[in-house]
């Protein structure tokens, strides 16, 4: 019993100490040492390695800048067609306002034209000052139109398409350079 009683005391001592304190080797005199609990590390886990990525340096493509470059041209065109159509439909917006109240105008004046003609007046006067008669039955000539009719189909000649491509790119870079300045 009395070893039973130092083992349980040594164990105590032992988890006291939480087994990293020395043991006293006096105290196993005659007996055997207990069996300790064996404590075991945690597994070590691998530390995921690191890789370092080495990135070649790119070079930048001619064709790339030339592209880029046609297509900032391009876009530049395609805004200023816009700039041009919508000052084209604005001024064709105004034009037609104009045209609308000249015909107006004209539709007036044309009204108080005719209704200030005279026709016994300008006989009379035709016949006073200029020397003109009624025409008699011997200077009636009648013309025959009973022929049949003609007609001529023009065609329209072909236009090179490059010339005319060329053409209008440089009208357009003309007017450009016009609206910026």
């Amino acid at each position: 019993m009395a070893n039973r009683q130092s083992r349980e005391a040594l164990y105590r001592t032992a988890y006291r100490t939480n087994g990293a304190a020395a043991y006293d080797v006096r105290a196993y005199r005659g007996t055997e040492a207990p069996e300790l609990p064996r404590r075991t590390l945690p597994e070590e886990r691998p530390q995921p390695v690191r890789r370092v990525r080495v990135r070649a340096k790119t070079a930048v493509s001619p064709f790339a800048v030339l592209g880029a470059l046609a297509a900032a041209c391009m876009m530049v065109l395609v805004i200023f067609g816009y700039v041009q159509l919508y000052e084209a439909t604005s001024q064709a917006g105004d034009l037609a306002e104009e045209l609308e109240s000249m015909q107006q105008q004209n539709q007036l004046l044309r009204s108080d034209y005719e209704g200030r003609i005279d026709l016994g007046e300008v006989e009379k006067r035709a016949i006073r000052e200029l020397g003109m008669i009624q025409p008699t039955s011997a200077q009636t000539v009648y013309v025959d139109l009973v022929s049949a009719d003609r007609a001529e189909i023009l065609q329209e000649e072909e236009v090179n398409k490059l010339a005319e491509a060329v053409s209008a790119l440089k009208s357009s870079v003309e007017g450009l350079v016009s609206y910026l300045s």
